[in-house]
């Protein structure tokens, strides 16, 4: 579980008890200059008529999304063409029955570690490749919200295009840590086509710190048009827990006045901020 932080910030991943982390992102590289926070709780919420409004932490949960190609939304984890038939939806050709069992049987403690602990994707069988996104894929739909948060992540390390519409559906997730995990992993995977939904969701979010992913994995998207809209939005971000991370991507870029913000942040241990700035202007040789 995500219970407890084990303390200090590793740029880029949460660092928890048990050597796991608390929505961190995904792929190769993975910035969110995102701190250690406390999870969120369950919220019992009254019964709405909208599907997912009223979610925790969230005025306005409501948010259609946009209309996606039939491979994107039934795209086969087995590599198919969902389009022609030659696919399934769950991927259940070619996929061992034990790994079936386990999805559908309960058993299904430890498979999303395992499948991480299997290596970097270029290290995996196709066989393995398909399995890990079945069981990301079935994991983001389970009732455990750190489970739905893991899934999210394996999906940005191994995921491909057809798995851009199961990401989307995660970044509207009720609970703040799966947003930030499905952010992370939308810009892994969806790359520059995503930048526009990933914006959107930044503007949306009302909570700070998956704001602050969201900026940062806009940008990671694409940095071309996050740098413009990013020097726009800052004048308008007044939560400094999720500016911290929009001047971050800036300072990445050369902007003075962000890399001067962030030096602000990082004067004074009593600032909230501080560690992620400090981590920031590290990775960016300016501590």
């Amino acid at each position: 579980g995500l219970a407890g932080v084990a303390g200090g910030v590793v740029f880029g991943r949460d660092c928890v008890e048990g050597g796991s982390s608390v929505v961190g992102g995904s792929g190769s590289e993975v910035r969110a200059w995102g701190g250690a926070y406390d999870p969120p709780t369950h919220t019992p919420q009254p019964p709405s008529p909208y599907p997912g409004a009223g979610k925790w932490g969230r005025t306005c949960g409501y948010r259609e999304l946009p209309p996606e190609p039939a491979e994107h939304v039934y795209g086969a984890v087995d590599g198919g063409d969902a389009r022609r038939g030659d696919g399934t939806v769950c991927g259940v050709v070619h996929v061992s029955k034990d790994l079936i069992t386990r999805l559908m049987g309960g058993r299904r403690s430890g498979l999303i570690s395992h499948y991480r602990n299997l290596g970097e994707k270029s290290e995996l069988t196709s066989r393995e490749l398909r399995e890990a996104r079945l069981v990301a894929r079935v994991m983001l739909s389970d009732s455990d919200w750190c489970d739905r948060s893991d899934a999210a992540e394996l999906l940005g390390e191994v995921g491909n295009a057809t798995d851009v519409y199961a990401l989307k559906v995660a970044c509207v997730d009720e609970e703040w840590a799966v947003r930030c995990s499905a952010y992370s992993a939308l810009a892994t995977v969806g790359k520059k086509r995503q930048f526009r939904f990933l914006r959107d969701c930044a503007l949306s979010e009302d909570m700070p710190v998956p704001r602050r992913w969201a900026y940062v994995a806009a940008f990671d998207a694409d940095e071309e048009r996050a740098v413009l809209w990013l020097a726009e939005r800052w004048s308008a971000e007044k939560d400094e827990l999720a500016e911290v991370g929009l001047v971050g991507c800036l300072a990445q870029k050369g902007n003075e006045a962000a890399i001067h913000r962030l030096r602000e942040f990082a004067a004074s241990d009593d600032h909230p901020c501080f560690l992620l700035a400090r981590q920031c202007l590290a990775e960016l040789g300016l501590g």
